[in-house]
C-alpha cells in the first residue's frame, strides 16, 4: 500500500523501474530514473600494473609478500548482509584453502566485516582488510587486482563498485542480474 501512496519514486536502474511498474503496479509516470554515477576520469586502467601493484601493496597492504604467482582477488563497498558478503566469505574459505597463491583484499567496512576478520584468522597471509579507502586510493585498489568480485545478489540498483572496477579494466565476477547487464 505504501508504494501506491507515495507521489513519486526515484530508482537507480532500468530493472528497478520495471519492477515497480510491473510487479508493484506503480504508475510509470510516477517513476523517475536517475542512474548511479561514477567519474570515469577517476577510475582508469593502470599504465604499468606491476609497478602500481608493488607501490599499492607497500603503502596499503602491510604484511603481504608478493610473488610472481600471487593472484589478487578484491571485493569491497558496504560490508552488509544485503550485499552478499556472507556468501563470498564462505566461498573464499574453499578457494583460499585450495589455492594458497590467492590473496583476498577487502576494501570497505560494515556489519559483515567480522566474516572477513574470521577468515583472516584462518588465512592470515591471504586475507587483508583495508577499511574504507579514499576515492583516489580506491581507484588504485582496483588497478592492482587480478579480478574483482561483487557478491551482490539482490534485484535492484546498479552497484557503484561494479562500475568502478569495470572502468579500471579488470575482470569482474558478478551474479547475472538485470543491473549487471545494463
Amino acid at each position: 500500500y505504501m508504494l501506491l501512496a507515495v507521489p513519486h519514486h526515484v530508482v537507480i536502474s532500468d530493472s528497478a523501474a520495471d519492477n515497480l511498474a510491473d510487479i508493484n503496479l506503480v504508475d510509470e509516470t510516477k517513476i523517475h530514473l536517475i542512474y548511479n554515477g561514477v567519474n570515469p576520469s577517476s577510475f582508469q586502467p593502470s599504465v604499468n600494473k606491476n609497478d602500481a601493484r608493488r607501490v599499492f601493496i607497500q603503502e596499503h597492504v602491510h604484511g603481504l609478500e608478493l610473488t610472481s604467482e600471487t593472484f589478487l582477488v578484491g571485493c569491497g563497498g558496504r560490508l552488509e548482509s544485503i550485499k552478499g558478503h556472507h556468501q563470498l566469505s564462505d566461498a573464499m574459505k574453499l578457494v583460499l584453502k585450495a589455492l594458497p597463491n590467492i590473496v583476498l583484499l577487502v576494501s570497505g567496512d560494515g556489519g559483515e566485516r567480522y566474516r572477513y576478520e574470521n577468515l583472516k584468522q584462518t588465512y592470515p597471509s591471504q586475507v587483508f582488510l583495508l577499511g574504507m579507502l579514499k576515492q583516489n586510493v580506491l581507484a588504485k585498489f582496483y588497478q592492482v587486482l587480478d579480478v574483482f568480485v561483487d557478491p551482490f545478489y539482490q534485484h535492484h540498483g546498479l552497484n557503484t563498485v561494479m562500475l568502478e572496477a569495470v572502468l579500471t579494466g579488470i575482470p569482474i565476477i558478478v551474479k547475472k542480474l538485470a543491473s549487471s547487464q545494463t
